[in-house]
């Protein structure tokens, strides 16, 4: 080995070897810098950061050169005045005609003729360039190019270590943050894995929140590319790919061939490889599951493997406290439900036992339209309370309905902006609080009480509005006659588009030409109240609370 090589080599060894033993960035870095120029002859080097969306590089470390050549001004990161962008070694032989020099009398002062460049990339969309500055003509060989590529691949690798590290403590932080500052489960949850998909460049990750009681998967929160194989699967198949007793990473390498996956997807440009997933308990019966996923063949690092563990001990924790704080909650939440419903029925039975009609069948709408438990639970809850404001109305208003005057009826017509009113101040009923305000508005923007029109109407006050004159129509008012539940199913049908949301009619309707026992009139004698109080007592706490309500209502 002649000389040249041998102090090549021994550089690249004291550089990755105070990479290996953690030296501080800096130490690093200037090291890096003064070896380089030793080895070559340079003059002086410096070492410029670009970070996404920037105009210009900063200098993160430089030796040999000038102060006042260091703060000449700004560095463009042009491609036409820079090589930040350019693959490889560049090299400006005469900085006095080189278009890609900013300041070429700055560098003839300093006694500078030619610059290498060398370009790499860093970590989302940083790049770094590294310069190395000469007072000669210079010219690469073959063992030098291969030198400077090893070693500033040392100086990247020792600066992603730093910015990982920096990342993800600013990620646990704030996730923390977030948890014990009470911001909403979805959001945290969101915030988890759209930050492991950006800093671990995965393909995508998942959160999934399952109630092993029922054997269901409860909430899926996904950053990401799509993966079908994953996002795709129910209960039984998501336990069998990451079994819940299972406390330690669990790794499938080749993801194109794990008989584990039901759907392998082979082919096309998004394809996944490595698939990594942690289980994680919560509250029982509740259990959480983190899965992420690479395009490429991937083994985590230590410090990979702990900052996933432990963001998904976080999300745990954040639903654990959410959990722990509804088994509270929940008994105030059935308790204001029930008061407001008994002073409902208090004020008129008749109109009790019509809104737990509405409700139970807009639960059934909700899930023929294909939404969630939740969302459909949101809907049911909202029909429960979609005529609290009567409470407030003369008993001879309600008592004459199908046969009110005209001021009357404008004193019925206050009655949803009167129930959103008393509902407004209960924050576990916010959710409900649009629905009930709209749930008399019209399709063609002829309802109340603000003339909403078409989708801008919300779909759960949608719903409530088909589900409600359904009702009616079956049940009757004491001066209108009840019409039987083929007609009923016309009428409905030949409101659509006009009164109704078509989609909501055919939904109401499918439903209940398949079911029709499913529907009744009204029996006055029926308790309507203990009913309620049985559905109430078999509602699992998750839907009702957990920041989980769903946004389009």
């Amino acid at each position: 080995m002649d000389r040249r090589l041998s102090s090549f080599f021994k550089v690249f060894s004291e550089i990755s070897g105070a990479v290996q033993d953690g030296e501080h960035l800096d130490g690093v870095l200037g090291l890096m810098l003064e070896r380089i120029a030793e080895v070559l002859g340079a003059k002086g080097c410096t070492l410029r950061i670009l970070e996404p969306g920037a105009a210009s590089l900063w200098i993160e470390e430089a030796r040999g050169l000038s102060r006042s050549y260091l703060e000449k001004g700004p560095v463009a990161a042009d491609p036409g005045r820079s090589e930040i962008f350019d693959p490889g070694p560049v090299v400006i032989r005469d900085v006095a005609h080189d278009p890609r020099v900013q300041y070429p009398e700055a560098a003839l002062r300093e006694g500078i003729v030619s610059i290498v460049g060398l370009p790499v990339a860093l970590v989302g969309g940083m790049r770094m360039l590294l310069r190395i500055y000469f007072d000669r003509p210079i010219d690469l060989s073959d063992d030098e190019i291969r030198f400077l590529d090893a070693i500033v691949g040392q100086g990247a690798a020792a600066i992603r270590c730093a910015l990982m590290q920096s990342r993800y403590f600013d990620t646990f932080r704030s996730v923390i943050s977030a948890i014990h500052g009470g911001e909403d489960i979805q959001a945290i949850l969101s915030a988890i894995v759209s930050r492991i998909a950006s800093l671990m460049m995965t393909r995508g990750a998942i959160f999934w929140v399952v109630d092993q009681a029922e054997g269901r998967i409860v909430h899926q929160v996904g950053s990401g590319f799509s993966y079908a194989s994953l996002a795709g699967v129910g209960y039984r198949d998501l336990t069998t790919i990451f079994p819940l007793d299972n406390r330690e990473p669990i790794c499938i390498d080749d993801a194109r061939y794990d008989e584990r996956l039901p759907n392998l997807e082979r082919l096309g440009k998004k394809r996944v490889r490595t698939v990594i997933g942690l289980p994680v308990a919560i509250v029982p019966p509740y259990a959480g599951i983190l899965a992420v996923y690479f395009g490429q063949q991937r083994h985590l690092t230590v410090g990979e493997a702990n900052f996933l563990q432990a963001l998904a001990e976080q999300g745990a924790v954040a639903l654990h406290k959410a959990l722990r704080y509804d088994e509270k909650m929940l008994v105030a939440f059935r308790q204001t439900v029930e008061v407001l419903v008994m002073a409902l029925e208090a004020k008129d039975p008749f109109t009790h036992g019509h809104s737990l009609k509405v409700a139970q069948y807009a639960r059934r709408t909700a899930l023929a339209l294909g939404l969630s438990d939740l969302e459909a639970e949101t809907v049911y809850q909202a029909g429960l309370l979609h005529d609290i404001g009567k409470i407030g109305m003369q008993d001879r208003i309600l008592s004459r309905l199908g046969r009110l005057s005209s001021r009357e009826m404008d004193i019925i017509r206050l009655h949803p902006e009167v129930g959103a009113s008393i509902l407004a101040p209960l924050t576990s009923l916010k959710a409900l609080v649009p629905l009930v305000r709209h749930h008399h508005e019209r399709y063609d923007g002829k309802g109340y009480p603000d003339g909403l029109t078409g989708e801008a109407i919300p779909l759960g006050a949608r719903i409530l509005a088909a589900c409600d004159a359904f009702d009616c129509m079956l049940s009757g008012r004491p001066h209108i006659a009840a019409v039987p539940l083929a007609r009923a199913l016309v009428q409905l049908e030949a409101g659509a588009g006009v009164q109704f949301d078509p989609r909501v009619a055919a939904a109401l309707a499918e439903w209940v030409r398949k079911d029709p026992e499913a529907v009744s009139p009204l029996d006055p004698t029926g308790d309507y109240l203990d009913r309620f109080r049985t559905e109430r007592i078999r509602a699992k706490p998750f839907p009702d609370r957990v920041g989980l309500y769903p946004a389009l209502f």
